[in-house]
C-alpha cells in the first residue's frame, strides 16, 4: 500500500509540471511568428485547394521535385512575387492527401484561425485552427527550425470534441 501511495502521489506530481508555460527568446520568438505567418497564410490556403479530388488527382503526375518547385512558382504568383512556399514535395503530396480526407468529415473551410506554435529541438510546430461547413479542426504545420523555413509535413486533423471521445 505504501508503494502504490508513493508511486500515486509521485504521478500526482509529475503531472502538475507537465503543461509548463516556456519562455523563449527574442530571437525564437521571432522565429516561431515567422513559422506561423507561413503557416497560417502560405500553407494552409495552399493546401485547401487540395480538398477537391480533382485537384489531389493532378498531383500524380508530378515528382516531388517538380511538386516542390510548383508550389514554389504557385505562392510566389499568388503573393505578387513577395514570398514563396518551401515545401518537400513528398510531404506537400502527404498533406494533400491529409487535407483531402479530412474535407468529409470537416466540410468546405469557411475560416482559418489564427496560429499558434512551438519550437521543439529542430522543428516548428505550428497548429492553425480551422472552421468548417461541418465540424471544427487543426491544421498541424511542421517547419524546419533553421533560416529556410521549410515545410517538412502538414496535415489536418478533426477538432475532439467529449461526446466524440464518448462514442469512442
Amino acid at each position: 500500500k505504501i508503494i502504490t501511495l508513493v508511486c500515486t502521489i509521485a504521478c500526482i506530481f509529475g503531472l502538475t509540471a507537465c503543461d509548463s508555460e516556456v519562455t523563449y527568446t527574442e530571437y525564437e520568438q521571432r522565429k516561431i511568428d515567422d513559422a506561423t505567418l507561413i503557416a497560417e497564410n502560405l500553407v494552409v490556403p495552399y493546401l485547401v485547394g487540395y480538398m477537391d479530388e480533382a485537384e489531389l488527382e493532378k498531383l500524380d503526375k508530378y515528382t516531388a521535385k517538380e511538386i516542390s518547385q510548383l508550389v514554389a512558382e504557385d505562392t510566389y504568383s499568388q503573393t505578387g512575387g513577395m514570398l514563396y512556399l518551401n515545401i518537400d514535395g513528398n510531404a506537400m503530396k502527404n498533406a494533400a492527401i491529409s487535407f483531402n480526407n479530412a474535407a468529409d468529415k470537416i466540410g468546405e473551410i469557411k475560416e482559418i484561425g489564427t496560429a499558434t506554435g512551438k519550437i521543439d529541438d529542430k522543428t516548428i510546430i505550428v497548429t492553425v485552427p480551422v472552421t468548417g461547413s461541418l465540424k471544427n479542426g487543426n491544421a498541424e504545420v511542421i517547419i524546419s527550425n533553421d533560416m529556410f523555413y521549410i515545410v517538412e509535413s502538414a496535415s489536418l486533423n478533426e477538432e475532439s470534441t467529449m461526446a466524440d471521445a464518448m462514442v469512442n
